[in-house]
């Protein structure tokens, strides 16, 4: 597990830069309605969105980042229309936004149960900036709301994914101990499992800490080292006085 470390300007940065070149691309001659029903726009020919620049898309991706396709699919709302004029990841018709699978397939889902969507929205060159500045400040509430919430958050996941973790790694030791008739009380193991967890994760830490480069497994190599010091070190399980007296 790696160090916890959340750095949120550059994504804030980039999520500045996108919305920046959105409305600098934004074709002065386009309008989209919206009227809480249906989506249009002021042409006939489908409108492609390309990816933002500072987004590298990946080489398996489709052509474009969304379409637009001005027509209307609640009479076939289980793909986008055919003849599309290029592959998209997302195409939106006036009713449905549909999600490319990668695989030849669709999900799809009603505009009307989109964030945003909730109200009807007239947008054009004139708008968009003040369309821009309320998404601006939405998306920054976000981040800020993000900022108190995962410093909390995050560790008591982590504390949770470990606390579980204690009980598999204790569960194949306690075997290992009885492979080797050297067995202890589970609840024994167990709070072994535990005090070595925090000993392994704070090795683990420091070592990234100091040299990021690492790449071992050291919470694994950590925890099975002391606890096999631990183990060896018991004293094997004595016969009983019944087995004695039969021997």
């Amino acid at each position: 597990m790696a160090m916890i470390k959340i750095d949120f300007p550059p994504y804030q940065r980039r999520l500045a830069e996108i919305l920046t070149e959105a409305e600098t691309n934004f074709p002065s001659s386009l309008t989209i309605d919206w009227n809480r029903a249906e989506l249009t726009l002021n042409q006939t020919e489908p409108l492609v969105v390309p990816y933002p620049t500072a987004v590298t898309k990946p080489a398996e991706f489709p052509q474009a980042l969304l379409l637009i396709v001005p027509i209307s699919s609640l009479s076939s709302n289980l793909k986008p229309p055919d003849n599309l004029p290029m592959s998209a990841l997302a195409v939106v018709t006036q009713q449905q936004l549909f999600l490319t699978d990668f695989q030849g397939g669709w999900s799809q889902i009603a505009l009307a149960d989109l964030p945003g969507f909730d109200q009807p929205f007239h947008l054009n060159r004139q708008t968009l900036p003040e369309i821009k500045q309320a998404l601006s400040s939405r998306l920054e509430l976000i981040f800020q709301r993000a900022k108190q919430i995962l410093p909390v958050l995050l560790p008591m996941l982590v504390i949770i994914s470990q606390f579980f973790s204690s009980i598999f790694y204790a569960l194949i030791g306690f075997l290992m101990l009885r492979l080797i008739n050297k067995p202890l009380p589970w609840i024994k193991v167990w709070q072994i499992a535990l005090h070595l967890t925090v000993v392994a994760l704070s090795v683990q830490q420091l070592t990234n800490y100091l040299y990021q480069a690492n790449s071992l497994p050291l919470y694994s190599l950590t925890f099975w080292s002391l606890f096999i010091l631990i183990g060896w070190g018991q004293k094997p399980r004595q016969p009983t006085t019944g087995q004695i007296a039969s021997n």
